[in-house]
């Protein structure tokens, strides 16, 4: 069944113009550059987030307050700033996940998520982890801040 049905997407797209083509192509490719940047993005945030972590927490005994103060607000404003990058970087390739569609639709073959449960698709979990990520960092400046960690 999925022969055919890709066999006659093939029908239906020589149809298409040459540009038209290239341009599916291009959007296609930078839909997974983008989809991919993002999550390169997320995983350096991660190690900076685990990096600031353990220098936190585990060299205490070598590190003075003013010290402190300075890893958790340049480590907390790095997470951030790549955190906000990597949404950019989805936004970015929504767009062209966009155009996408309208090309496959006016052919036929309609793009399809294949993910489990529907409602937790990659970036909602990016978000919902840089989320945990930046309230993590906020309680950890008020905590270098205020008290003595």
């Amino acid at each position: 069944m999925d022969n055919q049905r890709t066999d006659r997407f093939d029908d239906k797209i020589s149809r298409a113009s040459e540009e038209e083509k290239q341009i599916f192509d291009r959007d296609s490719k930078f839909f997974l550059y983008q989809d991919g940047l993002m999550w390169t993005r997320f995983q350096t945030a991660a190690v900076i987030e685990g990096a600031m972590l353990y220098g936190l927490y585990q060299l205490t005994p070598h590190l003075q307050r003013p010290d402190k103060i300075a890893l958790v607000l340049c480590g907390s404003g790095l997470v951030l700033i790549i955190g906000i990058l990597a949404l950019k970087d989805n936004s970015d390739a929504l767009g062209h996940l966009d155009r996408i569609r309208q090309f496959e639709d006016r052919f036929g073959r309609p793009f399809v998520w294949r993910s489990w449960p529907r409602s937790l698709r990659g970036i909602v979990l990016v978000r919902i982890m840089i989320g945990i990520m930046v309230g993590l960092n906020l309680w950890l400046i008020y905590r270098v801040l205020i008290s003595s960690l």
